[in-house]
C-alpha cells in the first residue's frame, strides 16, 4: 500500500523562513546611523556589544583618485569635493590635491563610512573587513575608529586644519 505524500502548505512554510530570516537580520544589528557628539552624523549602537563581536561587514568602495584640477574641470561642487575627502581617506597621497570618484553615489556606501575618529576608540577594521569591537560598548555609545590607524598622519592633519 502506497502512503499519501504528506501536503504542506508552502505558504506556512514561507512565513516561518521569513521570520527566522527577519529574526536573523534583527540578532546581527548592532549600530544604527544617529546624531553624533564627535562630528555630524555616527553609528550609534542599539544593543550592548561585547569586545569580539563582529558588528558589519564592509562593502570595499569602487572608484579612482583624481587631482583636485579634475574636479574643477568637471565642474564639481567644493561641497562634494569636502564631502569626498571627509568620507574617503588619501593615506597614500596628499589629500589637499586629491578627490575620490566612487563608481556609485555615496547613499550606497557601507555604513562603516559613518564611524567617526577617536585616539580612543571602541572598534577596529580586521583583515577581513569587519568592524570589530575592540572593547565592550554599551547601548547609545557611538562607535568610533583611530583613522590614523587606516588613513594616516597627513589625513588627520588635513581634517584638523579645514
Amino acid at each position: 500500500m502506497k502512503s499519501k505524500p504528506v501536503k504542506v502548505k508552502a505558504s506556512l512554510f514561507y512565513k516561518h523562513n521569513m521570520r527566522l530570516n527577519v529574526m536573523s537580520s534583527l540578532l546581527s544589528t548592532y549600530a544604527r546611523p544617529g546624531v553624533s557628539k564627535i562630528n555630524g552624523v555616527g553609528m550609534i549602537s542599539v544593543r550592548n556589544i561585547t569586545k569580539g563581536t563582529k558588528i558589519h561587514k564592509l562593502k570595499p568602495i569602487q572608484g579612482s583618485w583624481f587631482p583636485l584640477e579634475w574636479a574643477e574641470l568637471h565642474e564639481v561642487e567644493t561641497n562634494v569635493v569636502h564631502m569626498m575627502q571627509d568620507y574617503v581617506c588619501c593615506s597614500s597621497q596628499d589629500p589637499h590635491d586629491y578627490v575620490f570618484v566612487p563608481k556609485a553615489p555615496i547613499t550606497e556606501f557601507s555604513l562603516g563610512m559613518l564611524l567617526n575618529h577617536s585616539t580612543d576608540p571602541n572598534v577596529e577594521i580586521n583583515e577581513d573587513n569587519f568592524v570589530v569591537a575592540s572593547k565592550d560598548i554599551s547601548v547609545g555609545e557611538e562607535l568610533t575608529e583611530d583613522y590614523l590607524c587606516i588613513c594616516g598622519k597627513n589625513y588627520l592633519e588635513y581634517n584638523r586644519l579645514r
